[in-house]
Order: structure tokens, then C-alpha cells, then sequence
């Protein structure tokens, strides 16, 4: 019985034994494993560090040209001589080869546009295998310039031994620092020789293209008939604001009262009666008396207002003179009788708007700038460039002055029509007196001062200007003094 427990005993051992070795065997493996893993880690580790390290081969460059369309003077030109299929840059398949024939500003960059670019199949094969992931970023340089997102690549075609590569220029920051180096270099309209290059986002330049003799693109900021376009089109629009602001009562106060406004329609009703053409700047010599009776009739017929006596043409014409001379006429019956004196008055006249508005003024005079600009740099560059968030800001505050403006003028019940004294006057000078106030002075000089240097920029950087946030913040200031002014000392 002893024995059979001691052999029982024997085996519990054995199996315990057996069981332990193989615990251990199978944690040695475990940890051979786990080493593994360690050294498979760090040996692709490594592996990555160096290709890290290891500069991105260099993609060759075997050309280079410009995808450039006929420029709009070039087509006119063209289809004025019968030809609707004008010769302009014959593009061969596998080369930057421009064929005869092609139209002389073929292969030239102007403002925005596309550049083809021919590079060796085998190095670019073996740059795009080295990129790992997340993979840099192959960018388009031009004349050293890192067009970034501005130089897009839109398409990618292998022919033959080669890959052709085809880059978007599109209005831009980047762009635009290209278009002010040749601005400052060249001009406007001179061209110089377009360098194209390749490079990575964490590189930097790596190759650029090789001399191609005659054949080497050229690049400008724009062509002389978009130049002498915009400039056109700036004076008309230019024009247009300030003949609508002195014509139409949207940058006034008020708008133009009920007898003006009569006065005005009763002269071309008079006018029709005669036969004597609208547009007509006076009654026609010889026709003076033949007006005055007319006009006595029309009036004494009471079309717009009651009570006109013909024994008083004399105090009608006094009182049409006065209104003429820009003075306040705010008795109603004073009113009347001047309406009967301009619309008997033989000489033409002009009608006498009402005073100017500095909000309205400032906000409308934002807004024609920013306009104004846009069109200009969108013809000059043949692309539209994001607006800059700095001029938006300003634009904000005008508006902000604006409604603040308003809001201090409707609580005071509106203002009432006051004949304008010349913008200046209007602009700096209390609505309830004839004194030139502080806070409105202040806001005409710095606007006038950020409209200058907001010029200045366009006309030496061909962009959109950047206000420094501290001038934003002067210009708010400034808008706030306005409001506040006017609260305190105009209602």
C-alpha cells in the first residue's frame, strides 16, 4: 500500500516536472519571438530613418513649354482676316518642339495659364517609388518661386520613355509673389525667361529645365491689350460711381424733396406742350416769352400745387433763386412758390441734393475700391484672386459704421432734407449746425489715408492690400468716434 502511494507519488512529480519544462519552453519561445519583433521593428525603423535622411532623387527635366491660348487681340486680328483656325502653338506628342508656323507669342506665359513640363520616365519612376507615406509633394517652380498650390498639377501622361506633366497657374498668393518679382524686374508687359523647375515640399528646388535656345518660354505678368482693358474699364467704373453719387441721393442723407422732384417733371411736361426736345439744356432763344405763357398756363391749371397768382412771378423767381443758391427752404408755402419759380425760370437749372452722408460715403467708397481692384487684377492677371481677409475686415467696419450711423439718425426721427454745401463741407460739418466737428474730420483722414496706401498697393504689388490689424483697429476707433459723436452732438 506504501509503495503504491510512493509510486503514485513519483508520477504526481513527473507530470509537474514534465508540465514546468514544457511552461518554460514555451515562454523562451516567446520571448525569441517577441526579439524578434524588436529587431524587425528597429531594423524597419531604421530603414525608414534613412530613407528619411537620404535626399529624394532627382527628377530630370528634359523640357519645358507654355499651354498658353491666343491672346484675345490676336483672335480679333485674325478673324478680321478671314482665318477662324488662327496657327498659334503647334504642339508636337513626345517633345517642347514649337513647329513652324506657330504665332509669335506662342510658348510665352502670361499672367495665369498652364506650363507642360517633359521629364525622364525613369527618374521620376524611381523618386515617386522612394516616396513613402505620407509622400511629399512634388511642386512647380518658376523662375525660383514655389507656385505651391498655386501651380496645380492637373494631368499626368506617359509617352514613350518619357512623362508629361501639365501644371495650372491660377491667381494666387505664390503667383502673385512670382508676378511682382517680374513687375519689379521687367514691367508690366516685358518679358523675361520662364526658368521651370521641379521640386519637393520638404526639399526645396531639385532640377530645372535646360536652356532650349529659341525655344525657351518666356513669361510676363500680362500683354498690353489687357493692360490698356483694365485701365478702361477702372476709368468707366470709376466714372460711374461718381456720376451716380452725384446724380442719385444714395450716398445723401435725405432724399430729394416732393417740389424738386415736381419742379423737375413739370419742365419736360412744359417742354412737350412746346416741342422742344427733353434732353434740351435751355429754352431755345426766341422762345422766352412763348415759355413763360406756357409755363403761366400749366401752372394756373394747378397740375402739382394750388395757389399760383401770376402778380407774384417776381417773389417765385426770388425764392427759385434762393433755393438754386443752396439755401434751407422749410416753410411748406415757401416751398410751393419756389416750385413755381423753377418750373417758370427760362434759364435750365440743375436740382440741389441734400447733404452728403459720411457712413454711406465711407462704405460706398470701400466697396468701389474693392470692386475696382478685383476687376483690375482679375484682367490684368486673366484669373480672378481670392479676395484678402484684411480688406474683408475693412469692409466690415465700414459697414458696421454704416448701421451705427443710420441707427443714431433714426433715433434722432430721421434726418430731414438740408441742400448739400460741397462734399467736404457736408462731410465734416454737424447735421445741426454750420461747424466742422472733430469726429467726423478724424474719420475723413483715416479713411482718405488707408485709401491711399490700400492704392498704392495695388499699383506696386499688383495685389489685394493687407491692412495690419492694428490699422483695422485705428479704423474702428475711428468709426466708433463717429457714432459717438454723432449721438452726443448732432441729435
Amino acid at each position: 500500500m506504501n509503495a503504491a502511494a510512493s509510486a503514485a507519488s513519483s508520477a504526481d512529480a513527473a507530470e509537474k516536472s514534465a508540465a514546468s519544462a514544457t511552461s518554460a519552453a514555451l515562454a523562451a519561445s516567446s520571448a525569441a519571438a517577441s526579439a524578434a519583433q524588436s529587431a524587425s521593428a528597429a531594423s524597419a525603423s531604421l530603414l525608414q530613418t534613412q530613407n528619411e535622411q537620404a535626399p529624394l532623387p532627382t527628377v530630370r527635366i528634359e523640357c519645358a513649354r507654355v499651354m498658353e491660348q491666343p491672346s484675345l487681340m490676336r483672335r480679333l486680328f485674325t478673324l478680321s482676316q478671314g482665318d477662324r483656325t488662327p496657327p498659334h502653338f503647334k504642339l508636337t506628342k513626345d517633345d517642347c518642339t514649337i513647329a513652324q508656323g506657330s504665332a509669335p507669342d506662342a510658348n510665352h506665359l502670361v499672367g495665369a495659364g498652364d506650363v507642360e513640363i517633359f521629364v525622364d520616365g525613369a527618374t521620376y519612376a524611381q523618386a515617386v517609388k522612394r516616396q513613402g507615406s505620407p509622400s511629399p509633394m512634388l511642386h512647380l517652380y518658376l523662375n525660383g518661386v514655389d507656385m505651391a498650390s498655386d501651380g496645380e498639377l492637373i494631368s499626368l501622361e506617359a509617352t514613350n520613355q518619357q512623362n508629361r506633366l501639365q501644371f495650372h497657374i491660377t491667381a494666387g498668393p505664390h503667383s502673385q509673389v512670382l508676378w511682382a518679382s517680374i513687375y519689379r524686374t521687367a514691367g508690366l508687359v516685358k518679358p523675361e525667361t520662364l526658368r521651370v523647375g521641379l521640386g519637393w515640399d520638404a526639399a526645396g528646388q531639385s532640377s530645372t529645365a535646360p536652356p532650349m535656345g529659341p525655344a525657351t518660354p518666356a513669361v510676363s505678368v500680362t500683354n498690353r491689350f489687357s493692360l490698356i482693358c483694365a485701365i478702361l474699364v477702372i476709368v468707366v467704373l470709376i466714372f460711374i460711381w461718381i456720376y451716380e453719387g452725384y446724380r442719385c441721393d444714395v450716398f445723401r442723407d435725405a432724399k430729394m424733396p416732393d417740389w424738386w422732384t415736381r419742379a423737375i417733371q413739370s419742365r419736360k411736361e412744359v417742354k412737350a406742350q412746346l416741342g422742344i426736345k427733353p434732353v434740351s439744356r435751355k429754352v431755345p432763344a426766341g422762345r422766352e416769352q412763348e415759355w413763360l405763357a406756357a409755363a403761366n398756363e400749366y401752372l394756373l391749371q394747378g397740375a402739382s400745387y394750388q395757389g399760383f397768382n401770376s402778380a407774384n412771378i417776381n417773389a417765385y423767381q426770388a425764392l427759385a433763386a434762393d433755393a438754386l443758391a443752396r439755401k434751407s427752404i422749410t416753410d411748406p408755402a415757401d416751398q410751393s412758390k419756389a416750385y413755381f419759380g423753377l418750373v417758370l425760370r427760362v434759364e435750365n437749372w440743375k436740382p440741389v441734393r441734400a447733404t452728403f452722408s459720411l457712413g454711406r460715403m465711407q462704405l460706398g467708397l470701400w466697396f468701389a475700391f474693392a470692386v475696382c481692384a478685383g476687376v483690375f487684377l482679375w484682367i490684368v492677371y486673366g484669373d480672378l484672386p481670392p479676395i484678402d481677409g484684411s480688406l474683408l475686415g475693412l469692409l466690415g467696419i465700414s459697414a458696421a459704421t454704416t448701421a451705427g450711423s443710420l441707427a443714431v439718425d433714426s433715433n434722432a426721427g430721421g434726418r430731414d432734407y438740408m441742400p448739400t454745401q460741397g462734399l467736404f463741407n457736408d462731410l465734416v460739418t454737424g447735421f445741426n449746425d454750420d461747424k466742422q466737428q472733430i469726429h467726423r474730420l478724424q474719420s475723413v483722414v483715416v479713411n482718405l489715408l488707408l485709401l491711399a496706401v490700400g492704392v498704392v498697393h495695388v499699383v506696386q504689388n499688383l495685389t489685394y492690400p493687407t491692412f495690419d490689424p492694428t490699422w483695422l483697429g485705428f479704423l474702428g476707433i475711428s468709426g466708433v468716434t463717429l457714432v459717438v459723436g454723432k449721438q452726443y452732438m448732432e441729435s
